[in-house]
C-alpha cells in the first residue's frame, strides 16, 4: 500500500536528517523500502532526483570494507546511493593528496526502480617526486647565497677540552598540543628552542680552553620519514606542516647551530641514524656536506654506519641511536672489536644513547660495567600524545659533555627547559 503524502514527507525528512540506517530502524523498514519510499518522493513533489546528497558520515560499515597493505589500499563499497569513484573516495575520507586510485571497477544490479550499487577501486601511494624537486630548489637556492669561508687559524692548547654537544632526537614535525600533553611543540618551536639552547651553552663554555667541537645530529632529529607521515618502520605521527618545510627548518636550524660552534673551536659533525626519519636524515648530512665542502673548520661525517666512535686523547666515546633491539651489553662487546685501533689508546670508554631517554635497568640514565660506561641522554622535546597517554615523563634538557684529553669526563653544562 502506497504511503500518504505526509507519511512519505516524514519519511524522507527523517532520512535527510538521520541517514539511511538509522531511518530503516526507526520506521522498521528494509533498506529497498527506503530507497523505493525516497525515488516515490521526487516523483510525487516533482524534485530533481540526485540533488539530495548522500550522508557520508552516515557509513554503512557491514558494506564497506577497507584493506592498506604495505603502500596499497582496496576500497570496496554495496549500497543504494553510492555509484561513483568520487563518491566512493568522499564516503572513505581518503586524502587525495596521498593517495591516487591506478583501478576501478562498478558494478549495477536489481531493478530501475530498486537498484543496488558495488564500488571498488585499487590506490597506491602517490610518489613524492614534486616535493623532493622543490627540496633541491630550495637548497641550491640557501646555497648559492653563501661564499667559501676563510679558514680560521687556531692555537691549540695541550690541556684543552673536546666539548660535546648535540640536539638529541629533536623530532623536527613532531606536533603536540598543550590542551592534549600539557605543552605545545611545532616547528617553530623547535627552531625556537634548539637557538636557546645553542646560545646558552656557547655562553656558558666561554671560561674553559676548547679545542674541538664534536657536534652530534641524527638521532631522529626528523619526526617522519615520508610525507605520509609515518617513521622509517610505518608508524604514523602527529605532523606539524609539509614534508618539505620541516626538512628546510632542519637544515636551517643545523647551519645556524653549526656556525655558532664554530666560533668557539673547530666543528667534527657525527651524523647517528635514528629510527624516524632514517634516510631524510642522510639526506640533511649531504646538505650539510655540501654546504660546507669548503670549509676547512667543519668536517661531517654523514657515513650510514648505525654506530660511531670518536677518539679524543685517552677518551673513546661510542654513538649510536639505541633501537633496533640492540641490547646493552652487547655495547660492552662491540667497542673493543669496532673501535679496535683505538681501544688500547684510551683509559675512558664511554656509549651514548638516544631513543628511550629513561631506562629502568639503568641508575639515573648511567650504567658502569666492565670499565665502559652507557649513559642514555635527554631530549629538549615535550612528549607526543601516544607517549603522554602511555604515562611517560621526562626531564626536557640537552646535555653537553667537557672532554679532557687525559682525565676525562670533568664538565657538564646542560641547558634545560623551564616546566610551565
Amino acid at each position: 500500500m502506497p504511503y500518504s503524502n505526509e507519511r512519505l514527507q516524514e519519511i524522507y525528512n527523517y532520512s535527510r536528517e538521520h541517514g539511511e540506517n538509522e531511518t530503516c530502524a526507526f520506521f522498521k523498514i528494509k533498506h529497498e523500502t527506503l530507497s523505493r519510499t525516497i525515488r516515490e518522493y521526487h516523483i510525487r513533489f516533482k524534485t530533481r532526483e540526485g540533488q539530495d546528497q548522500y550522508d557520508y558520515s552516515q557509513k554503512e560499515k557491514h558494506n564497506f570494507q577497507k584493506v592498506v597493505n604495505n603502500g596499497a589500499m582496496e576500497l570496496s563499497l554495496k549500497t543504494h546511493e553510492i555509484k561513483t569513484i568520487d563518491e566512493l573516495l568522499a564516503y572513505a575520507e581518503i586524502d587525495t593528496d596521498l593517495w591516487e586510485v591506478w583501478k576501478s571497477t562498478t558494478n549495477v544490479w536489481g531493478s530501475s526502480v530498486n537498484p543496488n550499487y558495488q564500488v571498488k577501486a585499487w590506490l597506491k601511494r602517490k610518489t613524492c617526486e614534486i616535493d623532493i624537486k622543490k627540496i633541491c630548489s630550495e637548497v641550491i637556492e640557501r646555497i648559492g647565497k653563501y661564499s667559501k669561508p676563510s679558514k680560521i687559524k687556531r692555537k691549540l692548547d695541550k690541556e684543552g677540552f673536546l666539548w660535546e654537544v648535540g640536539l638529541i632526537d629533536h623530532h623536527v614535525g613532531q606536533l603536540s598540543y598543550d590542551k592534549e600533553v600539557g605543552e605545545d611543540y611545532d616547528v617553530d618551536i623547535a627552531m625556537r628552542i634548539a637557538k636557546e639552547a645553542v646560545e646558552f651553552l656557547c655562553d656558558k663554555i666561554t671560561p674553559y680552553k676548547i679545542n674541538k667541537v664534536l657536534y652530534i645530529i641524527g638521532n631522529d632529529y626528523l619526526n617522519v620519514a615520508s610525507s605520509d607521515n609515518t617513521t622509517t618502520g610505518g608508524t604514523t605521527q602527529d605532523e606539524d606542516g609539509r614534508y618539505h618545510r620541516s626538512f628546510m627548518c632542519g637544515v636551517d636550524i643545523h647551519v645556524d647551530a653549526i656556525n655558532r660552534l664554530k666560533k668557539v673551536a673547530d666543528v667534527h659533525v657525527l651524523q647517528v641514524p635514528g629510527n624516524h626519519s632514517t634516510e631524510r636524515e642522510f639526506y640533511l648530512g649531504s646538505v650539510l656536506q655540501a654546504w660546507y665542502r669548503g670549509d676547512e673548520n667543519v668536517l661531517i661525517d654523514n657515513s650510514p654506519m648505525s654506530r660511531k666512535y670518536y677518539r679524543y686523547g685517552s677518551n673513546l666515546l661510542g654513538f649510536a641511536h639505541g633501537d633496533k633491539n640492540l641490547k646493552l651489553d652487547r655495547l660492552l662487546g662491540l667497542m673493543p672489536l669496532e673501535a679496535k685501533k683505538d681501544w688500547p689508546l684510551a683509559s675512558n670508554y664511554e656509549w651514548h644513547l638516544g631513543h628511550l631517554h629513561h631506562d629502568a635497568k639503568m641508575q639515573h640514565n648511567l650504567k658502569s660495567e666492565r670499565g665502559i660506561k652507557i649513559r642514555r641522554l635527554n631530549t629538549l622535546i615535550p612528549l607526543d600524545a601516544y607517549h603522554y597517554n602511555a604515562g611517560y615523563v621526562r626531564i626536557r634538557e640537552t646535555q653537553s659533555f667537557l672532554w679532557h684529553p687525559t682525565l676525562g669526563d670533568m664538565v657538564h653544562i646542560n641547558y634545560r627547559i623551564k616546566e610551565n
